[in-house]
């Protein structure tokens, strides 16, 4: 009879409104932001901003790095899941609860930092015709060609950067994701080049999938705002984007009624319709 009582008294607390399942943490490798290191455990700078919020949230669980596909077959029919770092399209604002940015992946032309400000001043045309170089088929350069540029192409990425900084060409075309770890494997100082101007950029935020319990997602936003306020976010990016300007106000897009922004008082601008919750001051 007691070990009855125990289970239903044990029951009755699970379905209690408020009491949120765990939550399934997931990513796909995508260095440098998720890659597994040495140790064959989770790396980079998504997954220090993670985990840096899971020790303030309390979710704790294991990242679980999947293939693509499983990953977000998972995202589309579970709830409570989050997989980071998604883009901010139409179709992720439709299907899931989307929080972030937390960085912005981007392609963006370089120069020497005695160039930049000249560079910057050009017309984009002007700029355009500007001797460039990027690695050859690269998603740098996909971007270059789109945006008018017409490189030079290079067997790596390293071989892009040296030409910079032997003054052989005056932009270097990269992904902001590879020029940090090249900067260091170079042996090269942040301050000896500086970004003249981005081509393309994809916001990317943390993704919470249909049914996932507001109060969860709401521990995330407060702990990501928190980080935002305190600066560890800001060491964290300044460690992986050196040359980025960082992210200082996030945003939930979310199509659950429990995750509609509060009511605004009269004389206060309204909130944005997709939940938009600015950090706090």
């Amino acid at each position: 009879m007691l070990l009855r009582a125990t289970l239903l008294s044990f029951t009755l607390l699970l379905a209690q409104p408020g009491t949120a399942a765990p939550l399934t943490i997931l990513a796909e490798e995508w260095p440098p932001f998720v890659y597994l290191n040495a140790l064959d455990q989770p790396a980079g700078m998504a997954v220090d901003i993670v985990q840096q919020l899971q020790q303030r949230t309390g979710d704790t669980a294991p990242m679980q790095l999947k293939p693509w596909d499983q990953a977000n077959a998972l995202l589309h029919s579970q709830p409570d899941h989050m997989m980071f770092t998604l883009g901010d399209t139409d179709d992720n604002r439709r299907d899931f609860t989307q929080l972030g940015p937390i960085m912005i992946a981007s392609v963006t032309a370089y120069s020497l930092s005695r160039h930049a400000a000249a560079l910057a001043s050009l017309p984009a045309a002007r700029l355009a015709g500007e001797s460039t170089v990027t690695a050859q088929d690269s998603i740098a350069e996909a971007a270059a060609l789109e945006a008018g540029f017409r490189p030079h192409r290079t067997r790596d990425r390293e071989q892009g950067l040296r030409l910079l900084l032997a003054n052989r060409v005056r932009l270097w075309v990269e992904a902001n994701t590879a020029v940090a770890p090249l900067l260091r494997f170079t042996g090269t100082q942040a301050q000896a080049i500086a970004p003249v101007s981005t081509l393309s950029s994809l916001p990317l935020y943390l993704s919470f999938s249909r049914g996932t319990a507001p109060d969860t997602v709401r521990r995330w936003q407060r702990a990501l705002e928190g980080m935002l306020q305190d600066g560890s976010y800001l060491a964290i990016h300044l460690r992986w984007l050196p040359l980025e300007d960082p992210v200082e106000q996030v945003a939930l897009h979310s199509h659950d009624p429990a995750l509609a922004p509060p009511a605004t008082l009269p004389g206060e601008p309204p909130s944005d319709a997709s939940g938009t919750a600015p950090a706090l001051p």
